[in-house]
């Protein structure tokens, strides 16, 4: 059998077992405690072990000390693991009652072992609700009476301040005009759970904390020079005496260096409380409707600021020495300016090529010539995907091909590209002018207009396109497919007609042109003469966002009645051009006035096939005989 001995409660709370007499040390109250002793009276404090998986064992009463705040006791233990439990009771000096429950401090689990010494350690703070029968929170509201009485607040009132918040979450729980709840994973002494104590808190001691009732001051956070708040609590960070504006100064270009249209602009500037914008006007140059010529910069992080160059500030521009007048204000909102002055140079570095409008499938030779008057820092062939209008994209623009600066050639492989697409030259000058696509730039026939908005002139730029899904296709290439279309729509129409518009010397319709072009087959039923039709059209904006083929099942610009006799029989119009029989150019591309169509006229026992060219001559035939006119050559 195990023998039990004293355990003396010392200063640190060091429990020794052992068998002799131990010294009459005594325990301080915690500082909270402490704290109400200016409401709480005759302080009195029990201290319990308990056994790991165990009873408590009997409360031993400690006794006060003169200074009314140590307490001196013996426990008696065995050796084993336990917990401590000490309970510290008073007297609310203002109350008249009886002795009222304070808190409870609860140690961690330590081990007492024969003729050893055992100190406990506490990480936990002093639990001021207690446990049912304690009476630590008779109000029910989740703050402890101590606290309650700390704060001064009402015991018997959850929301003492009758601010709204109950006094257990209430950052100030006596202060009605304090109504802010206690953040999560705060407390009263970081009310905002920023994991900063309050500089001034109600409880505990003081933190670093400027303002406990906003998470995002406190010293971690960076402070924005451009408000009077001081969000790191650090008056220095940002100068209050700081009344002048950025120091700036053009670095780009160096002084007697020229710059081009698009030719990048560097700013420097600092200041002591940040800079929060800079911009540069041209005075000297208004835009047109005497509006002012800006420039607005970006922050590189590094003390400069960029611009993109006098592209943004619209046309009128000429080449010489332009008056520039550089502004800056920093966080504070004071602000400052200097002059300085741009040797402007304008010269659209222009080049040429020999690519097609359309991309196929076929590798291609592209031969690129500069045309511009100063020379080129860089020559490229770049790509850019094309959006659901069938517009250039320029954010998705790349690379393809780099070409010497005097001009060259290069091999592009159409099935290295993705999807629809733009491939266009791309051109930079000694001094920044560029020539590339406007963002969201429309191709057309080969051309495109060019991102150069120094000048009052417009230029453009060769371009070729392709639209995924959509290529060069003779006017019945889609015939079947748009005969089983409109059976599964509606079985009772009848094909009446098909029109291939931008009929190309080769007898076919390139669908993945920018011009608006289609090739169409129109449905008709006679009994009551509605008009249905599917048409595949070309990649111009507008229908490259188009379904493909698009299905319009009330189409009212059909007026034929009379059906196609026999639509496999129909001669295509590959074979139909290379029989063409008329004077002038023949079909060359041109949008809707090169056209082909099939049709047959009422009273007619054929098909009749319709050729008519942009020159103006116009071929009638028999749709199964190319030998048997219908009406044969007709001039312009």
């Amino acid at each position: 059998m195990r023998r039990a001995c004293s355990l003396p409660l010392v200063g640190a709370l060091l429990l020794a077992l052992s068998c002799h007499e131990a010294p009459d040390l005594g325990v301080a109250a915690p500082a909270l405690v402490r704290q109400a002793l200016d409401v709480v009276a005759e302080l009195g404090a029990s201290a319990v072990l308990v056994p790991r998986g165990g009873s408590a064992l009997a409360a031993v009463e400690l006794s006060r000390g003169d200074d009314g705040v140590t307490f001196t006791g013996f426990l008696q233990a065995s050796p084993g693991e336990y917990t401590l439990e000490i309970v510290f009771t008073g007297v609310v000096a203002a109350g008249g009652g009886g002795r009222v429950f304070l808190g409870r401090l609860t140690s961690d689990l330590f081990t007492v072992a024969q003729g050893q010494a055992a100190e406990p350690s506490f990480s936990q703070p002093i639990d001021t609700v207690g446990r049912p029968g304690d009476g630590g929170d008779d109000d029910g509201d989740g703050l402890g009476l101590l606290l309650e009485l700390i704060l001064g607040a009402d015991p018997a009132d959850g929301d003492s301040d009758s601010d709204g918040v109950d006094d257990g979450v209430d950052c100030s729980p006596a202060d009605a005009i304090v109504a802010v709840a206690i953040a999560e994973g705060g407390s009263l002494s970081d009310c905002d759970g920023d994991g900063f104590d309050a500089a001034v808190p109600l409880i505990g001691e003081p933190g670093d904390d400027c303002n406990d009732q906003d998470a995002a001051t406190n010293p971690g956070a960076d402070d924005d020079c451009g408000n009077v708040a001081d969000s790191d609590c650090n008056p220095s960070t940002c100068p209050v005496d700081d009344a002048d504006g950025p120091t700036v100064a053009l670095v780009t270009p160096a002084a007697g260096v020229a710059v081009g249209c698009q030719g990048e602009i560097v700013i420097a500037a600092s200041d002591p409380s940040d800079v929060a914008s800079v911009s540069a006007t041209l005075p000297d140059r208004p835009i047109t409707g005497g509006f002012q010529r800006t420039l607005f910069f970006t922050d590189n992080g590094d003390g400069t600021w960029s611009s993109n160059g006098l592209n943004t500030t619209g046309p009128g521009l000429v080449s010489g020495s332009e008056r520039v007048v550089i502004q800056a204000a920093d966080e504070r909102g004071n602000s400052s300016s200097t002059e300085s002055s741009l040797d402007v140079a304008l010269a659209y570095p222009a080049v040429t090529w020999n690519a097609p409008a359309s991309i196929g499938a076929d590798p291609l030779s592209i031969t690129v010539t500069p045309q511009g008057t100063r020379p080129l820092e860089t020559l490229e062939i770049r790509s850019a995907p094309l959006d659901a209008n069938g517009l250039i994209s320029m954010a998705g623009s790349a690379t393809v091909a780099t070409l010497p600066v005097t001009g060259g050639t290069a091999a592009i492989d159409p099935a290295d590209l993705s999807g629809s697409v733009a491939i266009f030259p791309y051109a930079v000058d000694d001094v920044g002018n560029v020539q590339q696509p406007y963002n969201q730039a429309f191709p057309n026939a080969g051309t495109t207009t060019a991102d150069y908005r120094c000048d009052d002139a417009t230029h453009e730029l060769p371009v070729a396109v392709r639209v995924a899904g959509r290529g060069a296709v003779t006017a019945l290439a889609y015939l079947q497919d748009a005969i089983d279309i409109m059976t599964g729509v509606d079985p009772t129409h009848q094909l009446v007609k098909i029109i291939g518009f931008g009929l190309q010397a080769d007898g076919t319709v390139d669908l993945s042109s920018s011009d608006y072009i289609w090739v169409g087959f129109y449905f008709n039923d006679a009994t009551d003469n509605s008009g249905k039709s599917v048409i595949y059209y070309s990649s111009a904006p507008g229908y490259a966002s188009m379904a493909f083929p698009t299905i319009d099942e009330d189409d009212g610009s059909i007026f034929q009645v009379n059906a196609l006799g026999d639509p496999t029989s129909l001669i295509d119009s590959d074979v139909v051009v290379d029989a063409y029989a008329c004077g002038g150019t023949g079909p060359t591309g041109q949008g809707t006035d090169d056209m082909i169509m099939y049709i047959r006229n009422d009273g007619d026992a054929f098909d009749s096939i319709y050729l008519s060219t942009s020159d103006g001559w116009t071929w009638g035939v028999h749709a199964d005989n190319l030998a048997t006119p219908t009406f044969g050559c007709s001039p312009p």
